[in-house]
């Protein structure tokens, strides 16, 4: 026999004789796909191995500051812009009241949240104030414990945005302000 017509039979047979358990996974693929993953039974595990970590590898919708400008009547440290907003618009409420409904269903998952920019002081303060932002609304309005959230600020990507997702790492949930002199107000 030829030798790749020989792997060929090697590998059917090892995939034929290989017990494999399929499940769905729990995250919602998209319209008309479905997932699967194969995983072996807890017996055959190797050893140390705690099996598949629960799934809470979600993206949630993210917040976008950019397209909500403060009201002129609070009288903030830095010149309100898009650029430096800190206050959520309805949008990003409404917005956030619907990841807090995914979140509190699965209450095994923590919900990482990233705010981004970073190049300078004021935009890592910025990054650390819509972050914050997020958090304390979270906590403060839909009721979601604080210990649930690891919290990152100033990452590469834009600086309008803070992205919120489901995971089971583990992270920070509170993190001291970089720059509390450049603070902004009227949150």
């Amino acid at each position: 026999m030829k030798l790749s017509l020989r792997i060929k039979l090697i590998t059917i047979l090892f995939f034929l004789l290989t017990p494999f358990h399929y499940s769905f996974s729990q995250s919602k693929p998209s319209i008309g796909e479905k997932t699967i993953k194969p995983t072996l039974p807890k017996d055959q595990l190797p050893v140390g191995s705690e099996g598949p970590k629960s799934n809470c590898e979600q993206a949630l919708p993210s917040i976008d500051f950019k397209s909500f400008l403060a009201p002129k009547t609070i009288k903030p440290t830095l010149p309100r812009t898009n650029n430096n907003n800190i206050n959520l618009s309805a949008t990003n409420i409404s917005v956030l009241q619907k990841a807090a409904e995914i979140i509190k269903s699965r209450p095994e998952c923590r919900v990482q949240l990233q705010g981004h920019g970073g190049a300078t002081k004021l935009e890592q303060q910025l990054s650390w104030d819509r972050t914050n932002v997020v958090l304390r609304y979270l906590v403060e309005k839909t009721g979601i414990a604080p210990g649930r959230f690891n919290f990152e600020y100033g990452l590469e990507g834009d600086i309008n945005m803070v992205d919120i997702s489901l995971t089971s790492n583990e992270g920070p949930d509170s993190v001291p302000a970089p720059h509390p002199n450049l603070r902004t107000t009227g949150h």
